[in-house]
């Protein structure tokens, strides 16, 4: 599974992730925009605390899992946790026998 945010105007250490069973947390803060030198600025991105939290669809590996943030862009790589497949008889019930 692969999640993305758009995150931009951060420094990936002020963005933490957290992962717990099927949930992953994501938050950080944006400090204040710096002033234009002209006297004149248009902000569209919000500043100050942030969290979020992602339902996860299924099971994933937390010890795989892998964060890389370029451009402005976060992006969580979540390996699916393998199945434990267990294999055994299923007996048939006949009618005949009752």
């Amino acid at each position: 599974a692969i999640v993305t945010a758009e995150i931009a105007g951060m420094d990936p250490a002020d963005i933490a992730l957290q992962i717990e069973g099927r949930k992953l947390f994501l938050a950080g803060r944006r400090g204040p925009a710096q002033p234009a030198p002209d006297g004149y600025q248009q902000i569209e991105i919000e500043r100050g605390a942030f969290r979020r939290l992602i339902e996860l669809g299924a099971d994933v590996d937390a010890d795989r899992i892998s964060a890389r943030y370029e451009d402005g862009m976060l992006r969580v790589e979540l390996p699916l946790a393998g199945r434990q497949q267990s294999r055994r008889e299923v007996p048939i019930r006949s009618s005949e026998g009752q």
